[in-house]
């Protein structure tokens, strides 16, 4: 049985695990079984077997192996307490039956490899017309030997990489957010006209410990404090970065709803004029999912989603190089006041946005969780003829 130390260990990397598959919850541990506790969900639970009483003396990537693999059988456990079809053991992984049917082929072959590998090296004796004998083939330098092997093995940033794209382009099919949210990044952009906002106390303190409305396993995720202000902006810019575990708590709906709490939060105890709420592949600048776009009054409003959603789009709603004339936020927001776009409470409703007016003029456009991408959709609609009135 594990000690308390080892189980509170055993838990964070499995919550860790669901987190970037974008499965909320609270795990625990008891004895050799861990569960899964979800608001709205059964509690499932799954036996982990001996390994978790050699949990202190594995290598970290085996750790991390069988994290992922326990983080998989809870998914599928909860998958199938819904009456869903179990996922795989891993992308492009192989199901029980055919991997049960190949198993005696694998064995063989690397038995076959254990001999070659032993003939190589002279294991059974050399003549001088054996390939592997020194008489025919010159020793080689180390150098030579290691470009003549496989390829490296992919880093983690590479790997992230590839899985956020692989993610961006099933988001863009059409596809639900259970997805790998391996590379991703949820991101709260926060401005002021010439505040510097990163000094403020509610700002400093989300990034040194997190948000309390976010629910994650203790040591699970990470907040980080970004100055992000261009010298087109016009403003002055902060951004809190969230990663790991805060992305999956980003990608289910309490977890939706505790971020935009936080927000609206962070936007009264600092006084931003302008916040924008999204979530983008770490190694890209596009904001593909926006979730909470809100201004000081609707102008402002307005001028946030089309700086943070429509100019960092996949296909801009407006021009960057309009916005990097200078003094880009506040030239938007002169425009939304001199021409506000028609119907733009029925044009929100029909994409299923809650605009939300608070008594004291400020407003905020929240997303849907089932429309991922429309805030970068939406923000092209609602900027027809825009760039000629920034000219």
């Amino acid at each position: 049985m594990a000690d308390d130390a080892t189980a509170r260990d055993i838990e964070r990397a499995v919550g860790a695990a669901l987190s970037r598959s974008g499965v909320g919850g609270r795990v625990v541990l008891r004895e050799r079984m861990v569960e899964l506790h979800a608001p709205g969900r059964d509690v499932v639970a799954i036996d982990l077997g001996d390994w978790v009483d050699q949990w202190n003396l594995l290598p970290e990537d085996i750790r991390e192996a069988r994290a992922d693999r326990a983080a998989l059988r809870l998914r599928n456990a909860a998958r199938q307490a819904q009456g869903r079809s179990p996922l795989r053991d891993a992308p492009g992984g192989i199901r029980p039956a055919l991997r049960k049917a190949l198993l005696p082929g694998v064995a063989f072959g690397l038995v076959a490899l254990v001999v070659l590998v032993l003939y190589r090296h002279q294991f059974f004796g050399a003549t001088d017309g054996d390939p592997g004998s020194a008489a025919s083939t010159p020793e080689r330098e180390p150098e030579e030997a290691m470009s003549a092997g496989a390829p490296p093995a992919e880093t983690r940033a590479q790997r992230d990489a590839r899985a956020c794209d692989a993610g961006r382009r099933r988001l863009y099919a059409g596809a639900a957010l259970d997805l790998d949210v391996a590379g991703w990044v949820v991101e709260l952009w926060v401005a002021d006209s010439g505040r510097a906002l990163g000094g403020e106390k509610a700002l400093r303190d989300a990034a040194a410990v997190g948000p309390r409305e976010v629910d994650i396993p203790e040591g699970s995720g990470a907040a980080a404090l970004v100055e992000a202000s261009p010298g087109w902006l016009g403003a002055r810019a902060t951004v809190i970065r969230f990663t790991d575990a805060y992305v999956g708590r980003f990608f289910a709906s309490e977890g939706r709803d505790a971020f935009i709490a936080f927000s609206r939060r962070a936007v009264r105890e600092t006084g931003a004029r302008y916040a924008a709420l999204y979530a983008r592949c770490a190694h890209r600048e596009v904001r593909d999912v926006g979730a909470w776009y809100y201004g000081r009054d609707q102008p402002s409003a307005l001028a946030t989603l089309w700086l943070a959603a429509g100019a960092y789009a996949e296909q801009p709603a407006v021009a960057r190089a309009r916005l990097e004339q200078g003094n880009a936020l506040p030239r938007l927001v002169d425009a939304a006041r001199a021409a506000p776009p028609p119907d733009l409470d029925a044009k929100m409703r029909g994409e299923g946005v809650r605009v939300i007016r608070d008594p004291d003029g400020s407003v905020a456009f929240r997303f849907p969780l089932g429309g991922p991408t429309r805030a970068a959709g939406l923000s092209r609609t609602l900027a027809d003829g825009l760039d000629a009135r920034l000219e």
